[in-house]
């Protein structure tokens, strides 16, 4: 998963009618490395490369009126 796929995605449902985006919100879990790498592409592409990120266990990205949400997954 990367940022061009969630777009991909997201244009998909924008573009479906029968997909009712309005207060939509999606989560996905994620494995710590994917999580981690997805969370950085998506602050860099934001702020720019002369930033270090603050990671967080959990994170959100807005695309139109769906919100996507980001979690680590808790290995046990």
């Amino acid at each position: 998963m990367n940022f061009n796929s969630l777009i991909l995605s997201v244009s998909a449902m924008f573009n479906n009618p029968d997909i009712l985006t309005d207060g939509l919100t999606l989560t996905y879990s994620l494995p710590e490395k994917k999580h981690r790498q997805l969370h950085e592409e998506i602050y860099f592409l934001r702020f720019g490369a002369e930033k270090q990120p603050e990671l967080t266990e959990e994170f959100e990205l807005a695309i139109g009126n769906i919100v996507l949400k980001f979690i680590k997954q808790i290995e046990i």
